[in-house]
């Protein structure tokens, strides 16, 4: 495989439904265009490549400036690319984007079933704040000891 590149926010609406597809993303119940435009409206994307290839992808809004709050919406790494440590470098930079952009903690919901998932965001220092029906909502701060005056 050759280098891998982190950008940020390169990606079309039209990208992200070819990766959603590609990856075979299950989201029941929703238009996965009309989703993907959404995602490119309001939230920001962070993707791995490798020249042309798109590697993986994470979707997050950060645009809670009231709670400072980043809450992701999809992360998704190519069948082929699982393992290699493209997951952990795509959320890492999306952790590092929310904190450049003043948010302080962020959060996101993994299916209760889907343990290698949950596995991998405990490993990245998320821990789980509830439990919704048949789905864990995880936080990992961003911002630690911060004294308000």
């Amino acid at each position: 495989m050759k280098s891998i590149c982190v950008k940020s926010d390169t990606m079309s609406a039209e990208d992200i439904y070819k990766h959603f597809t590609y990856c075979k993303t299950p989201i029941v119940g929703v238009d996965l265009m009309e989703h993907s435009q959404k995602l490119r409206q309001h939230a920001t994307t962070v993707e791995a490549w490798s020249g042309e290839q798109l590697l993986g992808m994470c979707a997050c809004y950060m645009n809670d400036n009231v709670n400072k709050i980043a809450y992701i919406s999809h992360i998704e790494v190519h069948p082929e690319c699982k393992g290699k440590g493209i997951g952990k470098s795509i959320l890492t930079a999306t952790e590092q984007c929310a904190k450049n952009k003043g948010m302080e903690s962020i959060r996101l919901e993994v299916a209760m079933q889907n343990t290698t998932a949950y596995n991998f965001y405990l490993h990245c220092g998320y821990e789980v704040m509830q439990e919704h029906g048949t789905k864990f909502l995880m936080q990992r701060m961003l911002i630690t000891n911060k004294w308000r005056l």
